[in-house]
């Protein structure tokens, strides 16, 4: 994956929501050409930032089992810009399930402001087509916030 759209994961409750964050710096890729001489995140990377969250929701809901590949974007709207140094609060709910399809919804924002909304759903299919289950879970253990914090316990100085 090139771009990896959410630096932390929050909070993550298996089957119903999972939160995150993506920190916004001057040396992201994407920067550089929009715009160089006005930065802002573009939208469809925010977008991004929530399926990539909302396949990580699915990943865990099914203990590592299904990966979640874009179906389609229902809904997106794209309310203020986001720039560097801008902290993205993500928020994705799964609102139905069909069979290999999950509906979600997703929100990020900026000091507390809706920047973003989206409903997009993910066809679901058999992780180990793609990737390792295990690297998998190992990724989430350092980009999930309980993760961190049980390391932090551990390596006090």
């Amino acid at each position: 994956m090139r771009f990896v759209m959410v630096d932390r994961i929050e909070s993550l409750d298996p089957g119903v929501r999972a939160v995150g964050i993506k920190n916004v710096t001057m040396s992201e890729d994407f920067l550089t050409y929009h715009f160089p001489d006005n930065p802002v995140m573009p939208g469809m990377l925010i977008l991004e930032a929530m399926i990539q969250l909302g396949n990580w929701l699915i990943a865990v809901s099914s203990d590592f089992k299904l990966k979640g590949i874009l179906d389609r974007v229902e809904r997106a709207k794209f309310k203020s810009v986001v720039r560097p140094g801008d902290k993205i609060e993500i928020e994705v709910l799964i609102t139905r399930t069909a069979e290999e399809k999950v509906f979600l919804s997703g929100k990020a924002k900026v000091d507390g402001s809706v920047t973003s909304i989206a409903e997009f759903s993910l066809k679901t299919r058999n992780m180990e087509i793609f990737e390792d289950p295990e690297t998998v879970r190992k990724t989430f253990a350092l980009l999930s916030a309980i993760h961190n914090k049980e390391r932090t316990k551990y390596h006090e100085f």
